[in-house]
């Protein structure tokens, strides 16, 4: 995989139309790159790139302290690729480094995608501690298997996501849910005037969609509930999901990749 600013990525342009800005898609908490599916990473007339957080999948160096660290690396990884503007797709944790980056630099964000995420994580204490415990860490995976997988979720994906965390490092895992436990950008939510589209799963016990709900603070968002899904929507439904996240994209941006009014 190429690399840059320490950050490794897929890329996959798909007869991209002249004049759009390229999609990134934005990984969440322990994942990486492979956790988008084909539909996403391979949507027709897009250039889109599925990067590795640092610490993650192919990524070299250590897991970031919080959002906004994460966002200012994905924002020097734009950088060195010459890449003034891009849609921001983030799932969980990626969904906050998104809305992180927009904040901090709205003319960097064509548009943003936040999916199944949040502008604060209600992440119970218990939680972490559990995860810090070197000899005893199966509790707290039992606790996010609770809230990840849901009754209609597939076994195969229940597997395929379950089969990843657990090669994630330990630090990594910590390190990601404590910067969602720090996370709170709801006071800055009004002054965000990107072009936003949220989507929560009706059944996500990890982000309700009354949290996801709480995005609509944003002047120019819209939230989208899937009555059907949980937090692993763009696997559990990813034909459904990617048409509608392409359906935003093309609605937002114009020819010229540019937001309207």
């Amino acid at each position: 995989m190429p690399e840059a600013a320490g950050i490794a990525y897929s890329r996959v342009n798909q007869g991209a139309e002249t004049g759009r800005p390229p999609v990134v898609l934005i990984h969440g908490a322990g994942s990486s790159h492979l956790f988008w599916p084909g539909e996403f990473r391979r949507m027709a007339g897009w250039d889109v790139y599925a990067l590795d957080l640092p610490g993650h999948g192919r990524s070299g160096g250590a897991a970031r302290q919080s959002v906004g660290e994460y966002a200012r690396q994905v924002l020097e990884w734009m950088k060195a690729l010459g890449m003034f503007r891009a849609a921001l797709v983030g799932h969980s944790l990626g969904g906050a480094v998104a809305l992180q980056l927009a904040l901090e630099h709205p003319d960097r964000a064509a548009a943003l995608a936040l999916l199944c995420s949040a502008a604060f994580f209600d992440v119970p204490p218990l939680f972490l501690d559990l995860l810090d415990n070197q000899k005893m860490p199966e509790p707290a995976l039992n606790w996010l298997s609770e809230r990840l997988v849901q009754a209609e979720t597939p076994e195969a994906v229940s597997e395929r996501v379950f089969a990843e965390v657990r090669k994630v490092r330990q630090g990594v895992l910590i390190a990601d849910w404590r910067a969602c436990a720090q996370f709170d950008c709801r006071s800055r939510l009004r002054r965000c005037y990107v072009h936003t589209w949220a989507a929560a799963g009706k059944r996500d016990r990890l982000l309700t969609p009354a949290a996801a709900s709480g995005l609509r603070a944003m002047p120019n968002a819209a939230v989208q509930v899937y009555p059907a899904a949980g937090h692993l929507l763009p696997l559990e439904q990813p034909q459904h999901c990617a048409a509608d996240l392409q359906q935003f994209l093309r609605s937002c941006l114009g020819a010229k990749g540019d937001s309207p009014g």
